[in-house]
């Protein structure tokens, strides 16, 4: 396993070389962590990940979770 892409990626990749059926493995690409991680710390979205974790009605409630997370909520900096 790559500690670079973890476990679910490297695992993906791997199952590519298994001779499966075409379509039987999802075409994609893999983010580094190291690159998703500062991302989250740059746009500070591991406090806005938290604050949902820490919310019942988020945990509990479906429409609380899609309207939470939806691109609407999304504010990135332009900088």
């Amino acid at each position: 396993m790559s500690v670079a892409f973890g476990a679910k990626c490297s695992n993906v990749a791997t199952m590519r070389r298994f001779g499966l059926p075409e379509g039987s493995i999802p075409n994609g690409f893999g983010i580094p962590f190291y690159f998703y991680d500062e991302f989250m710390k740059y746009n500070e979205f591991y406090d806005d990940v938290q604050t949902m974790i820490n919310n019942p009605d988020f945990i509990s409630d479906l429409e609380t979770r899609i309207d939470t997370v939806s691109y609407t909520h999304l504010t990135l900096p332009t900088n």
